[in-house]
């Protein structure tokens, strides 16, 4: 192991250890997957800790301490939103910009890579506070932000995401064993993939769509 990395781990090992973090995009199931892990009694982080306090500041606070993301708060054992966007000012996606930090800083945990159709994912922005329009505004030179707010622009960005995202943790998997699971969130196998990622087997039932669009500002799903 290089020196460095042995010193990064040592560290980490009295820091944060989550055991899932959610690298998926907003509108892609996140708070579907804090409940199913809750379900299972494990503790979450999503969207907003508390008033005024949300778990995107949170990491981009950390990240300009130059601390690994998760180290900031308390250690939850489930990371099942990471971002925040507010553009122009506040566009951040640490599952875009920071992956490569993210596992090789949390190689222990699994990562969660929840998808869905493309142009439906399009299209649920577009019915969130106008998120689809504020990802025009974001300075994402890794993957390019959508050039306007249609659906066919916003569905090829989230496929550039994905295909990303995809190719790094199968990357990752084969170079030093990462656990990551990728399934798509209106299979009706998503509670069985994901209860096989809780040891010992999880409940399927614990799984569902829990989004009722009621949160206003930042993104949620």
């Amino acid at each position: 192991m290089h020196p460095l990395r042995a010193v990064l781990a040592l560290r980490l090992a009295a820091a944060c250890a989550p055991r899932y973090i959610n690298v998926g995009m907003p509108k892609c199931g996140s708070t579907s997957i804090q409940s199913f892990y809750q379900c299972h009694g494990m503790t979450s982080a999503h969207w907003q800790i508390s008033r005024g306090h949300y778990v995107g500041d949170e990491t981009h606070a950390c990240d300009a301490r130059g601390r690994p993301l998760l180290d900031c708060g308390p250690c939850r054992d489930v990371y099942a939103q990471i971002d925040a966007e507010n553009p122009p000012d506040h566009c951040w996606f640490p599952q875009i910009t920071h992956l490569a930090g993210l596992i090789q800083d949390y190689g222990n945990a699994t990562f969660l890579l929840p998808t869905r159709n493309a142009t439906a994912w399009a299209h649920s922005t577009a019915h969130w506070q106008a998120m689809n329009e504020r990802f025009t505004r974001c300075q994402l030179p890794s993957v390019g932000a959508p050039r306007d707010g249609s659906a066919a622009e916003g569905a090829a960005f989230y496929e550039r995401v994905t295909r990303r995202a995809r190719a790094m943790l199968a990357r990752a998997e084969e170079t030093h064993g990462l656990r990551w699971v990728e399934f798509d969130i209106t299979d009706p196998a998503a509670g069985e993939l994901l209860a096989a990622t809780v040891p010992g087997g999880g409940r399927a039932a614990c799984w569902g769509q829990r989004n009722t669009n009621t949160k206003p500002g930042y993104a949620a799903a």
